[in-house]
């Protein structure tokens, strides 16, 4: 097996390139849609904050 030594991928990156730019969304959309402030899905898709499990669940509603 090869093993890399790649640092993990923050969630807020896979939100933000596999569904926000994918589906040609921008933050503020996203955040309008989940409810929530834009700064917050912000910090997120920045890599500055974490997906709670409340949020978790509004994005799997919203996403799929």
């Amino acid at each position: 097996m090869l093993k890399r030594n790649l640092p993990p991928v923050h969630p807020g990156e896979i939100l933000r390139e596999d569904y926000i730019n994918e589906h040609n969304l921008t933050i503020t959309e996203v955040a309008e849609g989940l409810g929530i402030a834009r700064a917050n899905l912000s910090a997120i898709v920045n890599g500055r904050a974490g997906i709670s499990p409340e949020m978790a669940v509004k994005l799997a509603e919203a996403f799929g």
